[in-house]
């Protein structure tokens, strides 16, 4: 399961960079939403599966 938390991790970290980087260049709004969706799946994602790893633990 950590390695799954890192790949989470790592793929928001990515939707946070695409984010700054659309509203750095003016992107479309859907641009933006899109980046922004990403980013909360994402932290969603690592408070789930943070939750379950340390819980088998």
């Amino acid at each position: 399961m950590r390695s799954a938390l890192f790949v989470i991790v790592t793929g928001t970290m990515l939707w946070l960079i695409a984010v700054i980087v659309a509203i750095a260049i003016g992107a479309s709004s859907h641009t933006i939403a899109i980046c922004a969706a990403g980013l909360a799946l994402g932290l969603l994602g690592i408070r789930y599966t943070g939750k379950r790893t340390f819980q088998k633990n």
